[in-house]
């Protein structure tokens, strides 16, 4: 049970109750010096009217002492109940330290268990960003080796296909060339063996002419002998013209021949040097070709390697980042 706390120290209670009582007293001794003044002359009534103020006193006496009981009974109640309410506030200063020191503790261990929560978050986070950037560090320079390996490659590519073009442009026109100056050199040959030709036959009719010749001057001569002279010279005459006309057709035939088999022959050789530099190109365009496709080869097993060196140094970025050598970016 909480005692109501009273408006006014006890002490001004007391002091107001004497101060009370004091103008009491004064106002009783005013008023008993008026009733002497007024009764001075009549001593009964001085009496009887001292009697009455006696009884008056006697009353406001016990009147007093009454007040005075009654207000030491509530001054020690009040007293009582100001003690207990002060060690009530006490117990309850007492409490509300307690609560508050308490409080403040739970604080305090709050606030640490939030910095260590805080701290084990920032290890987190960190540990978490550590992660997040070795790894992308890593996907990143993977990428950045597969894209360079795919560009390297593509060249690579690039430049094999303009090889193989220029290789193969080098080996048409030399085949090229083979043919033209075969069809050059053969066409020559022929025309020089025609040539050859038309002068042998121009000289196969002037010899053929000189001959007929001869052998009319010679058949007029044996014309103009007499018989049986005539007769047998002119069957000799014939068997020896139909000979020397065949020793000019057959001298003439073979220089012929010979002319068509030396132009053959040279004919051939012209094919076969054609043919060999026709061969030479091809195999030389096939050389290279093999020489191409094993540099490209080269380049992209180079590209690969390079490729994969990049990719374990990736990953050796991403360790490094993981462990703290190397420093997280802005």
């Amino acid at each position: 049970m909480l005692y109501p706390m009273p408006t006014n120290d006890p002490q001004d209670e007391l002091r107001k109750l004497d101060a009370r009582n004091q103008k009491q007293r004064e106002a009783l001794q005013k008023k008993q010096e008026k009733i002497r003044e007024k009764h001075e002359g009549a001593e009964a009534a001085a009496q009887e009217h001292g009697r009455e103020v006696v009884k008056e006193e006697l009353q406001a006496e016990v009147k007093r002492k009454s007040e005075d009981t009654r207000f030491r009974k509530e001054r020690k109640q009040r007293d009582a109940e100001v003690a207990e309410m002060k060690r009530r506030k006490k117990e309850e200063a007492d409490r509300m330290k307690a609560d508050q020191e308490k409080k403040e503790k739970e604080l305090q261990e709050k606030m640490a268990y939030m910095r260590e929560l805080g701290n084990q978050n920032r290890v987190m986070m960190l540990k978490e960003r550590k992660k997040n950037e070795a790894q992308n560090t890593k996907l990143r320079l993977k990428a950045e080796a597969e894209r360079e390996a795919i560009v390297e490659k593509s060249q690579a590519d690039m430049q094999e296909r303009a090889e193989l073009r220029r290789i193969e442009n080098a080996s048409r026109k030399a085949r090229g060339e083979a043919d033209v100056r075969e069809k050059q050199m053969i066409q020559s040959l022929r025309d020089e063996a025609r040539a050859k030709q038309s002068q042998l036959q121009a000289k196969e009719r002037a010899e053929a002419g000189n001959q007929q010749q001869s052998l009319r001057n010679e058949r007029a001569r044996i014309e103009m002998m007499p018989e049986p002279t005539r007769t047998q010279l002119l069957r000799a005459f014939e068997m020896k013209e139909r000979s020397e006309t065949d020793k000019i057709t057959a001298k003439y035939r073979k220089l012929s021949n010979d002319i068509e088999v030396e132009t053959q022959k040279a004919v051939t050789k012209v094919e076969q040097d054609a043919k060999r530099k026709r061969d030479d190109a091809v195999q030389e365009e096939n050389r290279k070709k093999t020489e191409a496709e094993a540099q490209l080869r080269q380049a992209k097993h180079m590209a690969e390697k390079k490729e994969w060196t990049k990719k374990q140094d990736a990953v050796e970025m991403e360790k490094q980042i993981l462990s703290g050598e190397v420093p997280l970016g802005d």
